[in-house]
C-alpha cells in the first residue's frame, strides 16, 4: 500500500514539474508560460494575407507547429510589429519567448531585434530586456527562439516589438512569458 501511494505521489509530482517546464526550440525553460490563452492585440501593423489572425488567437494559443496556419505573418513596410498581451491580471514575470520560423525560400526572414515592455496598468510602459536570438549561428529552414530571462518583475501587460526588415515576412507561431 505504501509502495502504489509513493508511486501515485511521485507521478503527481513529476507531471506537475513537466507542467512547469518546457522546451522551446532547443533551449530548456523551468517556468510556467502564463500566456496561454491570453488575450493580446496588434498596436502597429497587423499579421496580412494568409498569415492574418483575424481573432487574435493564433500567438497565444500554445500551438507552435511548423504549419504556415498556425503562425501571424508579418510583410509590411512598418518598422515594427507591437503586440500587447494581457496576461488577466497583475503577477510576477521573469522571461519571455517568442518563435519566429527562418525560411529563406520562403521569402521568410529574421527580424532585426525584438524587445520587451511591461506595465501594470496597461498605459506606462518600462522596458525590461531586448531579446536574443538562439541558436547564435542561423541555420535555415528551423525556428529561431528569441528569449530572455530576467529578474522578476510585476505586470499585468507585456509589450513585444519586432523590429521588422522592410520587404520581407516575419512569420510568428507564439509568443510565450514565464513565470515561476
Amino acid at each position: 500500500m505504501k509502495n502504489k501511494m509513493f508511486s501515485t505521489l511521485l507521478v503527481v509530482v513529476i507531471l506537475a514539474a513537466s507542467a512547469m517546464a518546457a522546451t522551446i526550440a532547443g533551449i530548456d525553460i523551468p517556468y510556467k508560460n502564463v500566456a496561454l490563452n491570453c488575450e493580446y492585440y496588434y498596436n502597429t501593423v497587423e499579421p496580412s494575407g494568409g498569415y492574418a489572425d483575424p481573432d487574435n488567437v493564433k500567438i497565444t494559443d500554445g500551438d507552435y507547429t511548423w504549419s504556415w496556419g498556425a503562425m501571424a505573418g508579418f510583410n509590411s513596410s512598418e518598422e515594427s510589429a507591437e503586440i500587447e498581451i494581457d496576461l488577466g491580471k497583475k503577477q510576477s514575470i521573469v522571461g519571455l519567448s517568442v518563435l519566429n520560423m527562418l525560411s529563406t525560400c520562403s521569402g521568410v526572414k529574421l527580424p532585426e531585434a525584438m524587445q520587451i515592455e511591461v506595465s501594470t496598468d496597461g498605459n506606462q510602459f518600462t522596458k525590461v530586456a531586448d531579446l536574443k536570438r538562439y541558436p547564435e549561428e542561423i541555420k535555415d529552414e528551423t525556428w529561431q527562439h528569441w528569449f530572455s530571462e530576467f529578474a522578476a518583475v510585476e505586470a499585468q501587460y507585456v509589450r513585444v516589438t519586432i523590429t521588422l526588415v522592410p520587404g520581407t515576412w516575419c512569420m510568428v507561431p507564439e509568443v510565450f512569458v514565464w513565470s515561476k
